[in-house]
């Protein structure tokens, strides 16, 4: 709040943005379905006592919108994820998110790793999403070209462009000697 303002200042400033924005009528009617609900004040109980429930990834793809082959595919992850057979550690998650550019300093377990990612998963192909899936249960560096290939693919299909394809393995013989 800046100085020399009151809350009921900061409020009425408040109340004119959500007017101008919605309306006095939709405002009015909000705040009348507001003022007969009860009161739910957390009590100081509550919140020591409980952690914060979090969803799990199966939770998170329902609630989402996409179609239904795609949706198909995040479920299958999803609940690959959700039994540890996907991303396993933490710090497969974070692997994921840095190598999309996404921070991944403040992830602490799996629940959020999970949540940051769902962005970059709905926009990665069917295709990729089903290699992931398919591949993303190993940890560490000797099950990483999978996986590697899988975010590539997603890339290029978010980019809309081919690049050239990356060979998997050493050439089939050695370039001529001069």
């Amino acid at each position: 709040m800046r100085r020399g303002t009151t809350g009921e200042d900061a409020l009425n400033r408040l109340l004119d943005t959500l007017i101008d924005v919605w309306g006095r009528e939709a405002v009015a009617a909000s705040l009348n379905r507001h003022a007969q609900a009860p009161i739910n004040l957390p009590s100081a109980r509550k919140k020591a006592g409980k952690a914060r429930a979090l969803k799990s990834a199966v939770s998170l793809v329902e609630e989402m919108e996409v179609d239904a082959i795609k949706r198909e595919a995040l479920l299958r992850l999803a609940s690959a994820y959700d039994s540890g057979d996907a991303f396993p550690k933490v710090s497969d998650g974070r692997a994921f998110l840095s190598a999309h550019q996404k921070d991944a300093k403040n992830v602490s377990d799996r629940s959020q790793a999970f949540k940051r990612m769902l962005p970059i998963l709905i926009e990665m192909s069917t295709k990729g999403l089903e290699t992931l899936a398919e591949r993303s249960h190993h940890s560490g560096p000797t099950q990483l070209e999978p996986i590697s290939n899988a975010i590539r693919e997603a890339g290029e299909s978010m980019r809309g462009s081919q690049s050239a394809p990356v060979s998997s393995g050493p050439p089939d013989s050695e370039p001529p000697r001069e």
